[in-house]
């Protein structure tokens, strides 16, 4: 089994599928499934909740240290035009037999932050819309 050393993981965004670029200094990102459940309990289930899946939905979100030349602007003004944005969610090179996720999405949330002598950061949280595509790589 290869581990993968996490500082290989990357989000990269866009305003179409051809123009995604890697969030520039990034610090951490993350992907996160998850599927609401739907109550199937009846008088015959002797006392025990039974479930079936229900809706499943996504979202990535990445932290970054903050410049000048940083992509916050650009997601700021992609939040306020309420944008769809295109994501690959990847290692930095994958190999043959790895997965890229993508998908479309929306800016749920974008955050910039300091403290006193401290390193200016951002996080920006995308919710997906629609089917998180996992291809293998060939």
């Amino acid at each position: 089994m290869a581990l993968i050393n996490g500082t290989d993981l990357i989000l990269k965004v866009g305003t179409s599928d051809s123009t995604e670029a890697i969030v520039a200094h990034a610090t951490n990102c993350s992907l996160d499934l998850s599927m609401s459940e739907r109550d199937i309990t009846t008088k015959d289930s002797a006392g025990w909740k039974q479930i079936e899946g229900g809706l499943r939905e996504w979202n990535v979100s990445t932290d970054a240290l903050y410049d000048a030349t940083a992509l916050f602007e650009t997601l700021f003004d992609l939040v306020e035009g309420n944008t769809l944005i295109f994501i690959e969610f990847t290692l930095q090179s994958p190999e043959t037999g790895e997965y890229i996720y993508t998908g479309e999405g929306y800016i749920s949330s974008l955050a910039l932050s300091g403290g006193v002598e401290d390193t200016a950061t951002y996080s920006v949280s995308i919710t997906g819309t629609g089917a998180l595509t996992k291809v293998v790589t060939a």
